[in-house]
């Protein structure tokens, strides 16, 4: 019989990845943790297969986390699973919804267009929001009046390489010093 604490101790070891693997402009460390994580999924694989994503291993994560679910025929996207943190930035629960059917804040059409292109291009998506809000206008709304927030959006493919499913991390940080700005990048996986 194991010892008290050493499954503890397992499991801490298997979450514990280094985020040095991050591209510098990842400035969130649960992006950075996330970006890690992910990619030591991929084993020479590009994209890595979504049956190897197990959220349990990164659930310290998981509020922060969504899992989607890619129409292959649409390439609509189901929210299958909305992590606590995320539900409260939107306001509302949204998992069971598609991501075209909710108000993801400031910058709409280029949010979208970064999650449809992780599917296009079957690489990461990496975004950073800086908004300021607007008291009655948006879920996004905190009592700073700003709110920068940092996503990351990963491709998983089934075992015949179609896309399949995103998983996408987000970090939001409320600020009084927020301003209107949209940044947008593809990871490129060779150079990071």
């Amino acid at each position: 019989m194991a010892e008290p604490g050493t499954l503890h101790m397992l499991i801490e070891k298997q979450i514990n990845v280094p985020d040095s693997l991050a591209p510098g402009y990842m400035s969130a460390p649960g992006i950075r943790d996330f970006y890690a994580r992910t990619s030591a999924l991929m084993q020479g694989r590009h994209p890595a297969r979504f049956a190897d994503l197990d959220l349990m291993s990164m659930h310290r994560l998981a509020p922060d986390v969504m899992i989607i679910d890619v129409d292959p025929a649409t390439c609509r996207k189901l929210l299958r699973f909305v992590g606590t943190r995320i539900v409260d930035v939107f306001g509302q629960e949204t998992t069971g919804m598609y991501l075209d059917q909710i108000d993801i804040g400031p910058f709409r059409s280029q949010q979208l267009a970064a999650f449809n292109m992780a599917v296009a291009a079957k690489r990461p998506q990496w975004t950073r929001v800086n908004a300021l809000l607007a008291n009655d206008h948006t879920p996004l709304h905190r009592a700073l009046g700003g709110m920068t927030y940092e996503r990351l959006v990963v491709p998983f493919t089934d075992k015949s390489g179609q896309v399949t499913h995103l998983a996408a991390m987000t970090a939001c940080t409320e600020t009084a010093n927020a301003d209107n700005r949209f940044e947008h990048r593809e990871v490129d996986l060779g150079l990071n």
